[in-house]
């Protein structure tokens, strides 16, 4: 007979390595837990908060690792026994491996607590992007329409299907999380808390809801929740967290009465005081010992992890979710780019005029005449040297005033912008990032390469502009300024000074300029807007400090490109 088991948990330790305090400490989270969970089960996964839900289902999703410097997941101890299987019918997969099992990529999927709901597309796109990323062989381009109409009609998401996601209340984001949820039809549903933010009608409709999908899927659901009250009556079994263990429920087959006792049982237990396990204090050596241990499987992990990457890269770039990509790549360019233009155009129009007044203006003193008078030298030398001061001026625009001014702009305008963008995305409390990693995206292949495009040929394209503008300026500043101008010698001077349109003398290094100044600007706002914040005022710090960087990053590639091409 074949065993409906599908996920088996025996004798497992996982502990938290500690260094907040002044000696390291290894606290318990979950000590010698066993539990398993039968195909087609509901199970509801209870338990305080910091009991340690979130981190076991992390695991079993792949976002925690056992090459975390602080987490350790005792795999070793010989009787433990961790095992998952998609199917009633398959072979066991040993989550206990260094690496994350590749036959499970694809097939775990969760409905964040925060819903993960992509703010930049509407929820028809939403929902086919998981879509387009299920491993499911029932996902085909074809028979999505028809999928979608069934699904949207029956979550009544009919009417909302073009709407963004903040223009939907919490009730309808919550439905077109779940339709993204089935369109990705994982293996194993995990649901984080899917009746939290609900009034207690919405609650019922919601869990009726989710036990009405579950039974059109046959899959195994997962519902980390809170609350003992409504959830309870659609599961077929609870594993409940206490005292640092799993405490595994049947429900299936029980009476009325039998389930109340059980909740009972588990709510006495929950008020009751908790044992909680003192931490255990060593020694520097044995927590560098346990650290290094957690570095030799990120080592061994290393070449797997490049063909994960490779992998991820290669199905990103070479199907049909290229075209996602290209959406996100399209709104990130329109951010940086497009709403900067205007911006850079008329600020390269104004810096065109006030340099060219003031190189026109320039006091350069008085001379004393015998007659007594006194006389202006700028009076002498504007007729004498104005060609070679506009001529000089063309150039020395063109090869540093604006490309340099231009990145500048850039830096503190879009740069900030993709900062605190990349932040949203990767703000614990909408879970985007981690919705992209559950689709099978790695989140940094994803949106880098988009970003540094988009710095590189903005600075490029931006400072271009900037100084046609900044031309234009050149141009009427001089004939306000100077009788003897006309357009016949400004282009002989300042525009036939720069060679031929468009690609004027020097363009090679200008391209060069912006193009490595956009990349490094690209890198330094990445770095800051992916960093871990725990809290607004950490969003605030990144964005100063990437601001800063960019500043620095700009004035050290310009000053190290000029002093090459003028100092050789």
């Amino acid at each position: 007979m074949v065993s409906k088991t599908i996920i088996n948990i025996k004798d497992l330790d996982i502990n938290l390595l500690d260094f907040s305090q002044e000696s390291p400490r290894i606290q318990t989270i979950l000590q010698n837990i066993s539990t398993h969970a039968d195909t087609e089960d509901v199970v509801l996964l209870l338990g305080p908060s910091g009991s340690g839900k979130s981190l076991l289902t992390n695991i079993l999703l792949g976002f925690i690792k056992y090459d975390h410097p602080q987490i350790m997941v005792e795999k070793d101890r010989e009787n433990a026994q961790f095992r998952v299987k998609l199917q009633q019918d398959a072979e066991f997969v040993d989550m206990k491996e260094n690496l994350y099992p590749q036959v499970l990529e694809g097939k775990i999927g969760i409905m964040f607590q925060a819903l993960g709901l992509f703010d930049d597309l509407t929820v028809k796109e939403n929902i086919r992007f998981a879509y387009d990323h299920s491993k499911n062989s029932n996902r085909s381009a074809s028979n999505f329409k028809k999928w979608f109409k069934e699904t949207t009609d029956k979550l009544g998401l009919e009417k909302f299907v073009d709407r963004y996601p903040g223009n939907l209340s919490g009730g309808q984001r919550q439905r077109v999380a779940l339709a993204r949820l089935l369109a990705y039809a994982p293996s194993v549903m995990i649901l984080d808390e899917p009746t939290s933010a609900l009034d207690p009608l919405s609650v019922k409709e919601s869990l009726n809801l989710i036990r009405e999908v579950h039974k059109e899927t046959s899959s195994l659901t997962i519902i980390i929740t809170h609350d003992y009250k409504e959830p309870p009556k659609i599961a077929d079994r609870i594993w409940f967290i206490h005292d640092h263990t799993i405490e595994n429920y049947g429900l299936k087959g029980k009476s009325e009465e039998e389930k109340q006792e059980i909740l009972k049982e588990i709510e006495h237990k929950l008020h009751a005081s908790m044992s909680k396990i003192a931490p255990r204090i060593i020694d520097d050596k044995e927590a560098i010992k346990r650290q290094n241990k957690a570095f030799d499987v990120k080592w061994s992990n290393m070449f797997g992890e490049i063909g994960k990457t490779l992998s991820q890269a290669k199905n990103m770039f070479l199907s049909r979710r290229i075209q996602w990509f290209m959406k996100f790549f399209k709104n990130i360019f329109h951010r940086l780019v497009t709403l900067s233009l205007p911006y850079n155009i008329i600020a390269g129009f104004f810096l065109g005029i006030v340099i060219t007044y003031f190189t026109l203006n320039t006091n350069f003193g008085e001379i004393h005449l015998e007659s007594g008078e006194n006389v202006q030298v700028k009076d002498f030398m504007l007729p004498a040297f104005y060609r070679e001061m506009l001529t000089g001026l063309g150039i020395i625009m063109f090869n540093a005033l604006i490309p340099l001014i231009s990145c500048i702009l850039i830096a503190s305008r879009s740069g900030t912008a993709i900062t605190a963008y990349l932040s949203a995305i990767h703000d614990s409390n909408t879970k985007q990032w981690d919705a992209l990693r559950n689709f099978g995206v790695n989140p940094t292949l994803f949106f880098l390469p988009q970003v540094l495009f988009s710095f590189v040929l903005g600075c490029l394209l931006l400072s271009y502009l900037s100084f046609l503008a900044a031309a234009c300026g050149t141009l009427i500043t001089s004939l306000v300024l100077n009788p003897l101008c006309s357009y016949y010698v400004w282009q002989q001077t300042f525009w036939s000074s720069l060679g031929s349109f468009p690609f004027f003398k020097g363009f090679g290094m200008f391209t060069l300029k912006t193009a490595v100044t956009g990349f490094a600007i690209g890198i330094i706002s990445f770095y800051y807007g992916t960093r871990k914040k725990s809290n607004p005022m950490d969003t605030i710090k990144f964005l100063t400090r990437a601001n800063i960087c960019n500043m620095l990053g700009i004035l050290l590639i310009f000053f190290l490109i000029l002093c090459y091409e003028f100092g050789g």
